[in-house]
């Protein structure tokens, strides 16, 4: 019964939908005016208005009670889609009014390029929107509109950003503290690289600060701000770059001449300039190079630890201009590689005109060119046999330091000439490089010392002494690394081989000269090579001294030979590139040291039962045999190690050496003979051809020279 009802009352619902579609709506009809249309439709949403709840404060733009904006920013946001789409909207319309009042607030901040930081806003804003919660949302059913509403939890967004700003903070500020170590220190790149790291990464705060701001309601902070701003990072590359410099220490404005090479390394100084005083910069690429003239030199070069960059010329390829200029420039290139292109063009940039200037002017050699042909032929064959022993395919640097009066031990007017002389005839070897050394004339001479100040290779001293029969000349070249003899000579030239103007200088008293060689292993030397050197005028026999080869490694076994004229005492000297003398006969093995004439004797005979091996060092080793008609020698031998050994640089070998040198040079030339040969020794396994170096020197066919026993038997010029 109930059931049928219920159909009934559908039934009739249903009629009575029916019976309003027939007979007309509120909508109106056929015979509806357009006035009497508009009236109804209009009626209908007020109707339907004062049928829809009311919307919540919040939608309405009022706030929520539950999310005061005291505590939270807000967004609201519409969608005819879905809720989610409310959603997105609320949130890019939260995003927008954050925006807005940022940039508000960093109103003054402006980029490098001039523009607003609005990507960098843009950063910051949405990571802050990934806190931002849909706390609330409507279904308005009239409009068939979803609303949500979003919410931020300032305190929570605040206490992220300021995580988020201590931590950008503290990296600008350790770059900032790193930077200014750094230049304390003279680290320039070092220094410069966290100034731009901070500069890199100062605009970054301020978009956060003043999101902070908004977020908070706080305002943002002053003194921290400029001394973390971009601008400051800025000015303190800046500055450090403004007070950088490069000056001239030393070798500005040398005079040498011609063949020869700047005796002063040139010697810049970088430091940074303060109040304070200057702080060097060490380690910076520092690039020398010719601007005017024409040479080769040490181009690329690092400052050392005080700051200084040097370098030397090598080889000067024109002697016809006479004033050459040489820049030294902070080597941009180098300095610049892996620096930010944008930083190198711009903050970097002004460091390539950092730099200074060397000047030095070639004076032409005067009145070389009318020395006696006698004169220069005979230091052409000195120089040769002193550089004979000079690796091949290299391009050692040689300074030529002394000659010694050894009549007085002083160095006299006379030793300038020869010096200038025998430079202006080394300088045209070739693959030599020559460097003019400047000594303090009232200093005792140390020429190893002299020489490795000068970063020399290779030094030429030597010493002269005015006999009957001509002018000695003695020269040595020494191995500056090892201090051990390279090549050694001696010439004789006669008396008319020097001009008048020289010998009236050679002739004045030595008493006028200055101080002399006073290093002890060069005084040992000079006796040495005058002991070696010594030789009988008139001897009425002689004496003829040899061995096996004439070139030995380390390692190697040697023997000498031995045959005199005439019944005689031998006694055998093997000088060793350090210069240590030995006595190899007489010996403990082998005292008796008379010899029979024509018979060859070999040093150690078989029957010693050892032989000599050579030790080294390399280079140049001397055979002296002096062959006596009385027994004996001026000095007494201690034999009783084998043999004696005079020490380089001892007391006691100078003293020794010097009394047999000055005996056998003052003996009668009758009473004794003397021979003397050379053999090289190499380092194993780095042998090389000697002898190819070669001096040119013009020859002068109207002028004959003879060349049987000294040079120069002919007229100066």
């Amino acid at each position: 019964m109930r059931h049928h009802f219920r159909t009934t009352v559908s039934f009739l619902v249903l009629i009575g939908l029916a019976g309003c579609a027939t007979t007309g709506t509120p909508g109106g009809g056929p015979g509806t005016s357009p006035e009497d249309l508009a009236k109804l439709r209009k009626m209908e949403q007020m109707e339907q208005r004062t049928a829809c709840p009311p919307e919540p404060g919040w939608v309405l733009g009022k706030g929520h009670p539950n999310f005061p904006s005291a505590k939270y920013l807000i967004g609201v946001g519409i969608s005819a889609e879905s809720p989610s789409g409310a959603k997105d909207t609320a949130t890019a319309e939260l995003a927008k009014n954050i925006k807005v009042n940022i940039q508000s607030v960093m109103k003054d901040f402006v980029s490098t390029e001039g523009t607003y930081a609005e990507s960098a806003v843009k950063t910051v804003v949405d990571a802050a929107l990934e806190g931002v919660e849909r706390k609330d949302g409507y279904f308005d059913k009239c409009r068939n509109q979803y609303y949500a509403l979003v919410v931020m939890d300032r305190s929570l967004e605040a206490g992220k950003l300021n995580q988020r700003i201590g931590e950008t903070e503290s990296i600008l500020k350790k770059h900032l503290d790193e930077g200014k170590k750094a230049e304390a220190k003279g680290e320039l790149m070092k220094a410069l690289s966290h100034y731009f790291e901070g500069y890199e990464l100062a605009p970054k705060l301020v978009p956060l600060r003043s999101t902070l701001a908004v977020i908070a309601r706080t305002s943002p902070s002053g003194d921290t701000a400029m001394e973390l701003s971009q601008g400051a990072f800025r000015d303190h590359a800046t500055s450090l770059i403004r007070n950088v410099r490069l000056d001239a220490v030393s070798g500005d404005k040398q005079t040498i001449k011609s063949f020869q090479l700047p005796g002063e390394a040139l010697v810049a100084q970088a430091y940074i300039q303060t109040d304070f005083g200057n702080t060097p910069l060490a380690g910076l690429p520092v690039r020398f190079s010719f601007e005017k003239g024409n040479g080769t030199l040490n181009e690329s070069v690092n400052t050392n630890q005080e700051g200084q960059a040097r370098a030397s010329v090598v080889k000067i390829q024109d002697y016809d201009a006479d004033q050459h200029r040489i820049a030294v420039r902070l080597d941009y290139d180098r300095l610049a590689m892996g620096v930010n292109p944008r930083f190198k063009e711009t903050l970097l940039a002004p460091l390539q005109h950092k730099g200074a200037t060397f000047h030095y002017t070639i004076e032409k050699i005067e009145g070389f060119s009318g020395k006696s042909h006698a004169w220069r032929q005979g230091l052409v064959r000195l120089a040769e046999t002193v550089i004979k022993n000079v690796k091949p395919d290299t391009t050692p640097t040689v300074g030529v330091i002394q000659f010694e009066d050894t009549r007085s031990k002083k160095v006299t007017p006379f030793t300038e000439i020869l010096v200038e002389d025998f430079k202006a005839i080394l300088a045209q070897a070739g693959s030599l490089a020559l460097k003019e050394i400047v000594l303090a004339g009232d200093e005792d001479i140390d020429p190893h010392k002299v020489a490795t100040e000068n970063q020399l290779d290779f030094y030429v001293n030597g010493s002269y002494r005015m006999e009957r029969g001509g002018l000695q000349i003695i020269a040595k070249l020494i191995d500056v690394k090892s201090n051990t003899y390279l090549g050694s000579g001696s010439v004789l030239m006669d008396r008319g081989a020097i001009s008048p103007e020289d010998l009236k200088v050679l002739e004045t008293s030595p008493q006028s000269g200055g101080t002399g060689i006073k290093d002890a292993d060069e005084e040992y030397r000079q006796e040495l090579d005058k002991l070696v050197y010594a030789a009988p005028k008139n001897a009425e026999f002689g004496v003829r001294v040899w061995t096996n080869k004439k070139e030995y490694e380390i390692g190697d076994t040697i023997v000498f030979f031995v045959k005199a004229e005439r019944d005689s005492y031998l006694t055998l000297f093997d000088i060793g590139s350090g210069g240590d003398a030995t006595v190899i006969f007489p010996n403990a093995f082998h005292k008796d040291n008379f010899i029979r004439a024509g018979r060859t004797y070999q040093i150690p005979a078989p029957e010693y039962g050892f032989k000599f091996n050579i030790e080294g060092p390399a280079g140049l080793e001397r055979v002296k045999a002096i062959a006596t008609l009385r027994p004996g020698l001026p000095v007494d031998l201690n034999l009783g190690q084998g043999f004696h050994t005079f020490k380089r640089g001892t007391r006691e070998g100078t003293r020794d050496i010097s009394i047999i040198a000055d005996t056998f040079t003052n003996e009668s030339d009758r009473n004794w003979a003397e021979s003397h040969t050379e053999v090289f020794i190499f380092n194993r396994n780095d042998s090389y051809t000697r002898g190819i170096r070669k001096i040119p020197i013009k020859e002068d066919p109207e002028k004959p020279i003879d060349m049987i026993g000294t040079f120069g038997r002919e007229p100066s010029r």
